[in-house]
Parts: structure tokens; sequence; C-alpha cells
């Protein structure tokens, strides 16, 4: 059998390729961050049926979805804090695992009539319940000072 010799130059680009792209994985992550609580999650929708993995960025008065793919810092959904509607969670059934997330829980949502299903860990689950029945001060307040 004759061997395969790969040219150093060949091998030091895809490990420089490589690198880049760990970069740049790591600085969006932080840049979608921004200071604000991040976690991984799975959404299912009835116009795309299979999970797909991203990360759920809560912020003062909405939530927002990233796709785990590709390098946008712009969220695929957003949700404001008023018209998010989160069911109970429940176990996934049997053979919808998500190998990222193996003890996700299913959350159905709805979000102005428009439903979705979101897969999460428990303790992310508590988080996001917490986050959508408390607001911030002043946050949908009408008060008026006579």
């Amino acid at each position: 059998m004759p061997s395969i010799w790969i040219p150093v130059e060949v091998l030091a680009g895809v490990l420089a390729l490589l690198l880049v792209v760990v970069v740049a994985v790591f600085l969006r992550r932080r840049r979608i961050a921004r200071g604000k609580v991040l976690t991984l999650c799975g959404i299912r929708t009835s116009a795309q049926p299979r999970w797909r993995l991203g990360l759920v960025r809560m912020g003062s008065a909405q939530l927002e979805w990233f796709s785990l793919n590709g390098l946008s810092r712009r969220p695929h959904h957003i949700w404001t804090r008023g018209g998010l509607e989160l069911s109970a969670p429940v176990p996934l059934a049997d053979g919808e695992g998500i190998a990222l997330l193996p003890e996700a829980v299913l959350v159905v949502g709805t979000y102005l009539d428009f439903p979705f299903d979101l897969a999460m860990r428990p303790e992310d689950y508590r988080a996001l319940r917490i986050w959508l029945e408390s607001a911030p001060p002043s946050f949908n307040t009408d008060l008026t000072i006579a």
C-alpha cells in the first residue's frame, strides 16, 4: 500500500482554519450573551418539525433564540414577555432525545397564537419560568399620578 503524505503547509492551513472557526464561535457566543442569561435550547415549529439546537437569551423585555449553527448574531426568533405563554414541562417522548440535551424536558409555548416547542434542561426551564412571571420595575406599568 502506498503511504499518504500530507505537505506541512496543507496541515498548517487546516489547523489555522480550525483555530479561526473555534475563535469565531467563541466570540459569537460572547457577543450574543452580552451579560444576559444564555442557555442551550432546542426549538421545533410546525414549519420546521425537526429539533434545531440554539441559544436562548433572556433580556429585560424579550426572549431571543439564536441558531447554534452559523456566525450570525441576529436572533431567529424573538418573543416579547407579554405575548409569551409556556406550558408545564413534560419529559420528551421516547426517541425524541437530543444528544446535547440528554435530560431535556418538552415545553409547549405559544406566542400570539403561534405554537412552538422548546426542549431544555429542567433547571433552565425554571429560570425561564421565573423570568416570564417576573418583570423589572416599571415594566408595563400604567400609573397616573394626580
